[in-house]
């Protein structure tokens, strides 16, 4: 039957052995009662039949014989083999209606295909398709138990990685501030000491540049000078150098203490 300006629907039909007559390649209309049905399938009506022959061994695959399979059409009141130099110009349309005859038992003849051992390829038995709907749905069903133990894996996973990582975060944040309050003091010593360092260096300072002056002779002021002056100088850088070390250990631990907080 005709489905649509795109597809045709054809009908695919076994024909016993006993109905076939092998001298004439027909079978008699009356016998179309007894014909198996496998199905139907959906084809472009303007194609050939050797294309939709080609196309169907394509689709059942290299190890079936495609060349089993044969066509039908309606000649007078039987139904006869179609030649297969015939099957080049044949189009699919021509074996649906309008073009089709009707029989007075009112059975349109569409499109028949007759092969012993090929039908089960368009439709299999009643049993054999139940039972595979049962094992598709079972298969789906365990499919479906899979996906989901697989998701709800997944959400522990993530979450033990979510606790996992709130608990380094929790720990280091308590050992910084721990240290940090444990450290207060220290700091409040160290800046103390640092003052007391600064005010010690400064009184060296004016020592040495004190020393620059006085009764002594002018030879001796002077190498007592240049030496004073090289203390200081070395002093000085060393100083210098002292604060930049301890600039650069503080910025360390700032950048590191950022760090984990950004990652926390």
């Amino acid at each position: 039957k005709r489905l649509s300006p795109s597809f045709v629907e054809l009908h695919v039909l076994f024909v016993p052995n006993e109905q076939w007559n092998l001298k004439l390649n027909r079978v008699p209309v009356e016998a179309i009662k007894s014909f198996i049905s496998a199905g139907f399938i959906r084809v472009y009506p303007d194609i050939s039949l050797r294309t939709l022959r080609s196309e169907l061994g394509i689709l059942l695959g290299a190890e079936r014989d495609i060349d089993k399979l044969s066509f039908l059409k309606c000649v007078g009141r039987s139904l006869a083999l179609v030649k297969a130099k015939q099957e080049r110009d044949l189009k699919v349309k021509y074996f649906a209606p309008p073009y089709v005859c009707t029989f007075h038992f009112n059975v349109k003849i569409c499109f028949i295909l007759c092969a012993n051992d090929m039908v089960c390829f368009f439709l299999p038995s009643g049993d054999k398709l139940i039972e595979e709907i049962k094992m598709a749905k079972e298969e789906r069903k365990q499919l479906e138990q899979t996906r989901q133990e697989l998701l709800r894996k997944g959400k522990d996973l993530l979450a033990q990685n979510r606790h996992r990582r709130n608990q380094a975060r929790d720990s280091w944040k308590r050992s910084y501030f721990d240290t940090k309050k444990a450290t207060a003091p220290l700091e409040v010593t160290l800046r103390s000491l640092r003052q007391e360092l600064e005010i010690f260096y400064n009184n060296i300072l004016h020592q040495l540049k004190a020393r620059d002056g006085g009764g002594k002779p002018r030879w001796r002021a002077r190498l007592s000078s240049t030496k004073n002056e090289l203390i200081i100088q070395i002093m000085t850088e060393s100083h210098e150098i002292d604060n930049l070390r301890r600039k650069v250990d503080d910025a360390k631990m700032r950048l590191v203490t950022e760090i984990k907080v950004l990652k926390s």
